[in-house]
């Protein structure tokens, strides 16, 4: 590990710890119903997507309703994607006419682990999975799992909090407000980070490109051989500083949430939490993950240019 390496792990660290305050706030302020600077931009979207699906936002649930709407919710979520993958090749988007995901199991066990937010990716997605599958599918999951999780940590923390209380919210209010207050801005900066690095993202037929230098190969396979596919998708990774970085952040921050969260007491939650678990949690993740990207060179490599 290089002297370069170390000082952005502790850059990495002292952003983590500068970020969980404010965004606890502002998380906890979402899901209090207090006034947030997004709301004069959101609030109208939620009134609509409200009048849209029916849903009435003064309404709470008890646990068990909760959990049934959260589990009907995830339940069809989950079909969708499935029948999606198997049904791809006749879909938009697919320029490559990529064919249905198979066998079967492959396409039901990535869209129950996308369901679930645990993403395993047990294919190589650029030759596997069309751009609508990819968009409206894996993407589509990426959010609302999310939001899920934290809709249901939020829940959670209610639950203690109220003590006797009969309800803990309302399941469709948390989603939208997970989704559009927590998950939308977040993901709007960091996509905007990203573009301005260079990251590609369009619906063209793919590109073949021929490199001007031989290709590094981080990842290598027990025999020696370059691993492709998974995860780690084909070898062109992304080696610029800076977006790793921002993708690292994101992924550590939005892992614990909830460990913002509850740093307030509009939640219902005692005013004085000990925290420092969540926080040494937190870095811990974070830091693996750094020093796995640092170890695999990108403190010191630079992005290939091809013609």
């Amino acid at each position: 590990m290089t002297l370069n390496g170390w000082l952005q792990i502790a850059l990495f660290f002292l952003l983590i710890l500068a970020v969980t305050k404010p965004l606890g706030i502002f998380i906890a302020r979402v899901f209090a119903r207090e006034k947030t600077f997004l709301d004069p931009i959101l609030r109208p979207v939620e009134r609509l997507l409200y009048r849209v699906t029916g849903v009435d936002e003064a309404r709470e649930m008890g646990w068990m309703e909760y959990a049934v709407a959260m589990l009907l919710f995830s339940l069809v979520s989950m079909l969708l994607l499935y029948v999606m993958q198997r049904v791809q090749y006749w879909l938009p988007f697919n320029p490559q006419k990529l064919t249905a995901v198979s066998p079967g199991h492959l396409a039901w066990n990535t869209a129950a682990s996308f369901t679930t937010n645990t993403n395993w990716q047990a294919y190589s997605g650029e030759t596997t999975m069309s751009y609508f599958t990819q968009m409206a599918g894996l993407a589509y999951h990426n959010f609302v799992s999310a939001a899920t999780g934290i809709a249901l940590a939020v829940a959670f923390i209610r639950g203690i909090a109220r003590r006797e209380a009969e309800t803990i919210g309302n399941f469709w209010v948390d989603l939208v407000r997970a989704s559009l207050w927590v998950l939308l801005p977040f993901c709007v900066v960091g996509s905007l980070v990203l573009v301005s690095q260079g990251v590609v993202q369009n619906l063209r037929p793919y590109d073949t490109v021929k490199l001007v230098e031989a290709q590094k190969v981080p990842h290598l396979n027990a025999d020696g051989k370059p691993a492709v596919g998974a995860d780690g998708q084909v070898q062109l990774h992304d080696v610029v500083k800076l977006t790793v970085a921002a993708e690292d952040l994101h992924l550590t921050v939005f892992k614990d949430v909830p460990g913002c969260a509850d740093t307030r007491s509009n939640l219902g939650a005692p005013a004085k939490v000990d925290r420092r678990g969540v926080h040494i949690g937190r870095l811990v993740f974070g830091g693996k993950k750094l020093m796995l990207d640092a170890e695999a060179g990108i403190d010191g490599d630079a992005v290939r240019e091809l013609p």
